[in-house]
C-alpha cells in the first residue's frame, strides 16, 4: 500500500522471443503494485479505447519495447530484459 502504483506496457508480438524475454524479466520479481499491459503490434481501435496510453507506446527499431511509468512519470523505453530489470529495481 505504501509503494506507488506502476504500469508497464510491453509493445510487441505476444509469441515473439523478445516479447517473452521482457515478460520473463517482470515475472521473475514480486511486483504487487504493477499493472501490466501487453500492446499488440497492430493496435485494434477497441484496445486503444480501453488503454488510451498504449497507442503511443510502440516498438523501437522493430524490437519489443517496455515502457515503465510510476506516479504519472514515465521512464525512457527499453528493449532488453537487463535494462527493464534495472528500471524495476529503482
Amino acid at each position: 500500500l505504501l509503494t506507488p502504483a506502476a504500469e508497464v506496457t510491453i509493445a510487441g508480438h505476444p509469441d515473439a522471443p523478445d516479447t517473452k524475454a521482457l515478460l520473463a524479466a517482470i515475472n521473475r520479481r514480486y511486483l504487487p503494485e504493477l499493472a501490466l499491459v501487453l500492446r499488440p503490434e497492430t493496435l485494434d481501435p477497441a484496445f486503444a479505447t480501453l488503454v488510451p496510453t498504449a497507442a503511443a507506446r510502440v516498438l523501437q527499431d522493430g524490437k519489443a519495447t517496455a515502457y515503465l511509468c510510476r506516479g504519472g512519470a514515465c521512464q525512457a523505453p527499453v528493449t532488453t530484459p537487463q535494462d527493464l530489470e534495472k528500471l524495476l529495481k529503482q
